[in-house]
């Protein structure tokens, strides 16, 4: 039996054993060149458990035996969640200490105009990210692309220096001053692109007070430590048309394509 075969088998018991009330998680570990790309597909409610503390797909891929071998991961989840909230809580994940030796790719689930909860990435909480992604920094050195529906914490920043090229992150309840951490970082030099979604809670009042000011956004493009950083996408800002013209004119004089969207 080959390394799929026996990820399959393993991980397919998280499919059996917890899938509930009619809805069917599905799960799919493929080669890639010697290493496993792993896709997920769960009710995200169900899927809890009292076991493991959190999600026990999490936990399996944690284990030694899989852990570094895995090249991708795509999680995604059905519209659920709790009080409007869909959290993908990673402490399960990694509090077992993952040795990801061959990670490049980390995919959780985002938002959009469509979403009834709230997709956020936790650690140990229910509404906070608790430094969740910087921690996956530390367990990925070689992971080049994220994407996640949470703005991660400072501890993302402190390192010597990390490989990633490509950001998909999303504000989630915060923005956690990602923006100006990011323009004043010097660890991420190989970043080429980065999409970007602000603070939407557009049903709050004066939600606009949450979301990345627009000083935040023109030190981005006065960043030094970040060479490489050709494509920028920023979606559902608040920015005035005229702040993002003078945005645009920065990044012209950068060689940087820069896109906004309104979603």
């Amino acid at each position: 039996m080959g390394l799929i075969d026996i990820i399959n088998e393993f991980l397919s018991k998280t499919v059996d054993e917890y899938s509930e009330n009619g809805h069917k998680a599905t799960l799919e570990a493929t080669d890639s060149n010697g290493l496993i790309d792993i896709a997920y597909y769960t009710y995200w409610f169900d899927d809890y458990s009292k076991e493991f503390g959190s999600m026990p797909f999490f936990y399996k891929i944690a284990q030694t035996d899989i852990a570094p071998f895995i090249r991708k991961i795509t999680v995604r989840g059905e519209d659920e969640g709790v009080n409007g909230t869909q959290n993908w809580d990673l402490a399960t994940l990694l509090k077992a200490k993952p040795i990801f030796t061959h990670l490049e790719e980390f995919n959780l689930p985002l938002n959009d105009s469509e979403t009834h909860h709230q997709k956020i990435v936790t650690y140990d909480d229910m509404y906070n990210e608790n430094g969740a992604l910087g921690f996956l920094l530390d367990a990925a050195p070689k992971l080049k692309s994220l994407t996640a529906p949470s703005a991660p914490s400072a501890n993302f920043f402190e390192r010597e220096n990390h490989s990633l090229t490509e950001l998909n992150l999303q504000s989630g309840y915060t923005h956690q001053n990602f923006i100006k951490n990011l323009a004043a970082s010097t660890c991420f030099s190989s970043v080429a692109k980065l999409t970007f979604r602000d603070y939407a809670q557009t049903y709050m009042d004066d939600y606009e007070k949450d979301c990345v000011p627009y000083e935040q956004y023109e030190a981005l493009f006065n960043a030094t430590g970040l060479p490489m950083l050709k494509e920028i996408t920023l979606i559902a800002t608040v920015i005035t048309a005229e702040q993002q013209a003078a945005l645009a004119k920065q990044a012209e004089s950068k060689g940087i394509a820069l896109s906004f969207l309104a979603e």
